[in-house]
């Protein structure tokens, strides 16, 4: 199983509150995307990401062990909101698992998994988020769910197929709220260049159609 990462501070953050890990030789990936609007959402992601590669890196992958690495990530940003007094600090989650050919999907939060597959994207996730409006009539996504936001954290879980030829897609919003479902489909599926090429593509598009966020994204292929 390979991997291509690339994570990009958007142009309206003071940093970049997005993180992510790879851990190829166990199969596992995840993107984290410190909460917009809360304290210190960097800190958030860092600690949930730092959380799971600590928990995951020192035995055999297993459902359970993901769900305890989610559960200890969850108290970790809690305890860090409590110590530092940033109450509200909290990051969204997605992990994917691949051992051999079933692809199982994890997450908490709006950020989304998704399978790119004979030219077509599928979404694997559904985010956990509603639309608020508000006073002045515009509307925002609001996330529902999320790591450190509750004292407990249960992940929704989805097992799917691996197919050859799959590209699997973690990402933050960044990405997936402005770039469009067949769009990203058509740049992943590029024959010319490089994984690395196709997954900055995904990155160039969302900041020509005028994506301030960061963005980050994870492919996974074979």
């Amino acid at each position: 199983m390979r991997a291509v990462a690339i994570s990009k501070q958007g142009s309206r953050s003071e940093q970049n509150e997005d993180a992510c890990i790879v851990l190829a030789n166990k199969g596992v990936f995840a993107v984290a995307d410190g909460v917009g609007g809360g304290p210190s959402g960097g800190v958030a992601s860092r600690n949930v990401v730092d959380t799971l590669r600590e928990q995951l890196v020192k035995s055999d992958t297993s459902d359970e062990k993901i769900r305890d690495a989610f559960e200890l990530a969850n108290q970790k940003v809690r305890k860090v909101a409590s110590d530092t007094g940033q109450k509200g600090m909290a990051s969204t989650l997605v992990l994917a698992w691949v051992i051999d050919d079933v692809l199982r999907c994890y997450h908490v939060g709006d950020s989304r998994i998704y399978r790119i597959r004979n030219g077509e994207a599928t979404a694997l996730t559904k985010d956990h988020a509603k639309l608020v409006r508000r006073v002045n009539g515009s509307v925002k996504s609001v996330v529902t769910q999320a790591m450190g936001a509750k004292p407990k954290v249960a992940p929704e879980v989805a097992e799917f197929d691996w197919e050859e030829g799959d590209i699997v897609l973690l990402m933050s919003d960044g990405i997936s709220d402005p770039v469009a479902d067949e769009e990203m489909a058509v740049l992943m599926s590029q024959e010319r260049g490089s994984m690395a090429d196709r997954v900055q593509s995904l990155i160039n598009r969302s900041e020509q159609l005028g994506g301030t966020d960061d963005k980050t994204v994870v492919a996974i292929f074979s």
